[in-house]
């Protein structure tokens, strides 16, 4: 029996198990934990920032290869693929699995990390969507390769922390003549490497992009920056003494069906001209949400008509978090007169490094134009599964302390109050644990009623929230009701 697997599907004369099935469990946390830890840090950078960021001294330049970051792991004398989210590929009869076992015919326990890709007809580019694919079609197993990156341990021994020249040199010995499973092209330099690399490997459009490692330990992700067309749907304001401005705005695709997958924010890009003049602009547009959107202010963000097209430059896409979840957001029908309400949340991406570079007034608001495709082209997706509705609330909310206070002037009676709650939903990660609702009315003020939330993911931190707002808003005068 295979000591990877609970539940195995026949593949190409091997075996392909469900999501999930990795065993054993230390090894399965080790993968997922290589995947946060070292995987998911990379830094992004545009190659026309190479030369300000990256530190001197001599470098590791890689071939960014679009795939899936996989790991080729030998255990108790067997040889199998293995993917973070617990997928494995195993079985001599699979090419890829053949030339692997042969490869580590002579070496004990070990786990490599590498890029698992498809090969593509007519000499293209390797594409992620192209590995799916191959795995769900059994007849393509052939296209199936794997380039080795990172040796993240050997005989029980935690690799990551030697440095790289010796890790490297272990995967040359054991890959370098590779054809199937083969080592990462690369090449060793200096910054001035980078540049040449990056028009002969990613310019010509063999390769994604490029993956430079320092002797420091830091590692690089360099790619062309990517722009997405995407619709204005709201923003979140920002209020002080010197008066209101846009903090960021939500920006949104058009779905082929009529509704807005909500996208996320984006905040830089803006001049302070900018942020007063698009608050000028998008007030007046403001539309009803049963939707609720808090802002970095810790205030609700406003939803306004979907009509202007924003051009948003991002350094790289998304699909799961620093806890290597499933990014997911809000699916959002419109109309008109009722606005904006939530129809479900769909796993979808996020923009790394957003900057709104222009507006698009020449684009209207078109699934051509502004849809989907601009991302599961790149990322692909399964988008066409119906958007459940929002999940019914599994407990009530919990009003753990409310204060109230008062103050008489010429204008009327001002009110000041607080209100801590626990959600008792912070399991289902669409929630946090605990908010703090402060509510400001002042009836001789140009905006009488002023309103803040803010979330906590403990007790403590709520507290001391409530504590700070209460030092800075209460003061002589003010009396508790």
């Amino acid at each position: 029996m295979s000591v990877y697997t609970l539940r195995t599907n026949p593949y190409a004369g091997g075996s392909r198990s469900d999501l999930g099935a990795l065993e054993p469990a230390g090894l399965k946390a080790r993968l997922a934990w290589y995947k946060r830890a070292v995987a998911k840090r990379y830094r992004a950078l545009t190659p026309d920032r190479v030369a300000e960021v990256m530190e001197d001294g001599e470098l590791f330049v890689s071939t960014k290869v679009d795939g899936e970051l996989w790991f080729l792991c030998k255990l108790d004398g067997q040889v199998a693929f293995c993917a973070p989210n617990g997928r494995v590929l195993e079985g001599a009869a699979i090419p890829l699995c053949a030339e692997a076992e042969r490869a580590l015919a002579a070496c004990g326990d070990l786990v490599v990390a590498g890029e698992l890709f498809a090969l593509v007809a007519g000499g293209d580019r390797a594409r992620c969507g192209q590995v799916a694919s191959a795995l769900a079609d059994a007849s393509r197993a052939a296209t199936l390769g794997f380039k080795a990156f990172d040796l993240v341990s050997e005989g029980g021994v935690d690799n990551t922390l030697t440095p790289y020249p010796v890790r490297f040199a272990r995967l040359e010995a054991l890959f370098g003549q590779g054809r199937r499973v083969g080592l990462v092209t690369t090449v060793q330099g200096h910054k001035d490497a980078v540049a040449a690399r990056y028009d002969e490997w990613v310019n010509s459009g063999k390769f994604e992009g490029l993956v430079v490692r320092s002797e420091s330990g830091t590692i690089w992700k360099i790619k062309p920056a990517l722009d997405v067309d995407v619709v204005v749907l709201g923003y979140g304001e920002h209020r002080d003494s010197d008066g209101a401005d846009i903090r960021e705005l939500i920006v949104g695709l058009l779905r082929d069906d009529g509704r807005f997958q909500v996208l996320g924010t984006v905040a830089n890009g803006l001049s302070d001209s900018d942020r007063i003049a698009w608050l000028r602009r998008l007030e007046p547009t403001v539309v009803p949400s049963t939707f609720r959107m808090a802002n970095s202010e810790g205030t609700l963000c406003r939803f306004v008509r979907p009509e202007v097209v924003l051009q948003v430059r991002c350094t790289d896409l998304l699909d799961t978090d620093g806890r290597d979840a499933a990014i997911r957001r809000m699916v959002l029908a419109y109309d008109p007169v009722a606005g904006f309400a939530p129809e479900g949340v769909q796993p979808f991406v996020a923009l790394l490094h957003p900057v709104v570079q222009r507006e698009r007034p020449d684009k209207p608001v078109n699934p051509a134009y502004v849809g989907l495709t601009q991302i599961t082209a790149l990322m692909p997706m399964d988008l066409d599964a119906p958007v459940g509705a929002p999940a019914a609330p599994t407990a009530r909310a919990e009003v753990l302390h409310r204060r109230v206070w008062a103050k008489g002037g010429k204008g009327g009676t001002a009110v000041r109050k607080l209100v801590l709650v626990a959600t008792h939903k912070a399991g289902d990660g669409e929630w946090p644990a605990f908010c703090a609702f402060f509510t400001d009315y002042s009836p001789g003020r140009k905006e009488p009623l002023q309103t803040a939330l803010k979330v906590a993911s403990t007790r403590e931190t709520l507290d001391a929230i409530a504590e700070a707002w209460i030092a800075d808003n209460i003061k002589k005068g003010w009396e508790e009701r």
